[in-house]
Protein backbone atom coordinates (compact mmCIF):
# COMPACT_ATOMS: atom_id res chain seq x y z
CA UNK A 1 0.00 0.00 0.00
CA UNK A 2 1.35 3.31 -0.78
CA UNK A 3 0.88 6.15 1.73
CA UNK A 4 1.46 10.10 1.54
CA UNK A 5 4.77 10.75 2.11
CA UNK A 6 3.63 14.25 3.69
CA UNK A 7 2.29 11.93 6.40
CA UNK A 8 4.62 11.95 9.37
CA UNK A 9 4.89 8.28 10.70
CA UNK A 10 7.29 6.64 12.93
CA UNK A 11 10.66 5.31 11.49
CA UNK A 12 10.65 2.28 12.91
CA UNK A 13 7.45 1.21 11.53
CA UNK A 14 8.13 -2.33 9.57
CA UNK A 15 5.70 -4.62 7.56
CA UNK A 16 5.51 -8.28 9.82
CA UNK A 17 6.18 -6.32 12.56
CA UNK A 18 3.27 -7.40 16.09
CA UNK A 19 0.14 -5.48 16.13
CA UNK A 20 0.87 -4.00 19.43
CA UNK A 21 4.42 -3.02 19.09
CA UNK A 22 3.15 -0.67 15.84
CA UNK A 23 -0.05 0.39 17.76
CA UNK A 24 2.03 1.83 20.41
CA UNK A 25 4.68 3.55 17.77
CA UNK A 26 1.82 5.19 16.66
CA UNK A 27 0.19 5.94 19.61
CA UNK A 28 3.17 7.45 20.77
CA UNK A 29 3.20 9.94 18.58
CA UNK A 30 -0.78 11.40 18.98
CA UNK A 31 -2.57 9.14 16.88
CA UNK A 32 -5.71 7.66 17.97
CA UNK A 33 -7.67 4.31 17.30
CA UNK A 34 -10.58 5.73 15.25
CA UNK A 35 -12.62 2.22 16.74
CA UNK A 36 -10.80 0.84 19.27
CA UNK A 37 -13.28 -1.96 20.30
CA UNK A 38 -12.75 -3.06 16.46
CA UNK A 39 -9.04 -3.05 16.91
CA UNK A 40 -9.62 -5.47 19.55
CA UNK A 41 -11.68 -7.74 17.67
CA UNK A 42 -9.24 -7.70 14.33
CA UNK A 43 -6.36 -8.27 16.87
CA UNK A 44 -8.09 -11.26 18.51
CA UNK A 45 -8.85 -12.59 14.92
CA UNK A 46 -6.37 -11.14 12.53
CA UNK A 47 -6.88 -10.22 8.59
CA UNK A 48 -8.73 -7.08 9.20
CA UNK A 49 -8.02 -3.74 8.43
CA UNK A 50 -7.57 -1.24 11.73
CA UNK A 51 -7.65 3.08 11.37
CA UNK A 52 -5.99 5.49 13.07
CA UNK A 53 -6.48 9.27 12.96
CA UNK A 54 -3.41 11.98 13.44
CA UNK A 55 -3.78 14.59 16.25
CA UNK A 56 -5.60 16.83 14.99
CA UNK A 57 -7.70 15.06 12.78
CA UNK A 58 -5.16 15.94 9.49
CA UNK A 59 -4.71 12.42 8.31
CA UNK A 60 -5.89 8.60 8.52
CA UNK A 61 -3.81 5.66 8.96
CA UNK A 62 -5.83 2.31 7.30
CA UNK A 63 -3.33 -0.58 8.70
CA UNK A 64 -3.98 -3.95 7.57
CA UNK A 65 -3.67 -6.62 10.25
CA UNK A 66 -2.82 -10.34 9.36
CA UNK A 67 -2.29 -13.59 11.70
CA UNK A 68 1.03 -15.18 11.93
CA UNK A 69 1.74 -18.48 14.16
CA UNK A 70 -1.29 -17.12 15.81
CA UNK A 71 -0.13 -13.50 16.30
CA UNK A 72 -1.27 -10.22 14.87
CA UNK A 73 1.36 -8.66 12.36
CA UNK A 74 1.42 -5.90 10.00
CA UNK A 75 1.00 -6.84 6.59
CA UNK A 76 1.32 -3.06 5.41
CA UNK A 77 -0.19 0.19 6.08
CA UNK A 78 -1.20 3.66 3.71
CA UNK A 79 -1.66 7.06 5.57
CA UNK A 80 -3.52 9.80 3.46
CA UNK A 81 -3.64 13.51 4.55
CA UNK A 82 -7.72 14.56 4.88
CA UNK A 83 -8.80 18.17 3.66
CA UNK A 84 -8.99 20.09 6.20
CA UNK A 85 -11.74 23.26 5.76
CA UNK A 86 -10.46 26.70 6.20
CA UNK A 87 -10.31 26.99 9.91
CA UNK A 88 -8.46 23.99 10.22
CA UNK A 89 -11.15 21.33 10.58
CA UNK A 90 -11.65 17.92 8.79
CA UNK A 91 -14.43 18.34 6.23
CA UNK A 92 -17.48 16.52 6.16
CA UNK A 93 -16.43 14.08 3.53
CA UNK A 94 -13.37 13.18 6.14
CA UNK A 95 -15.43 12.68 9.24
CA UNK A 96 -16.49 9.64 10.53
CA UNK A 97 -18.97 7.84 8.56
CA UNK A 98 -21.20 6.66 11.56
CA UNK A 99 -22.18 10.42 12.30
CA UNK A 100 -23.36 10.96 9.05
CA UNK A 101 -26.82 8.62 9.03
CA UNK A 102 -27.37 10.83 12.45
CA UNK A 103 -27.48 14.32 10.98
CA UNK A 104 -29.09 12.99 7.66
CA UNK A 105 -32.07 12.40 10.18
CA UNK A 106 -32.23 15.95 11.71
CA UNK A 107 -32.26 17.43 7.89
CA UNK A 108 -35.03 14.96 6.76
CA UNK A 109 -36.78 16.05 10.03
CA UNK A 110 -37.54 19.67 10.18
CA UNK A 111 -39.20 21.12 13.33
Amino acid sequence: MASDPAVPLPATLKSGMGYRAFAQAVMEQGWQLVDPLAADSCMAAGDCAVEFIAPGGSARLQVQVGSQSGAAVVSGWRAQQVPLDRIGNPTAAAVDSKAAPAASKVADNPR
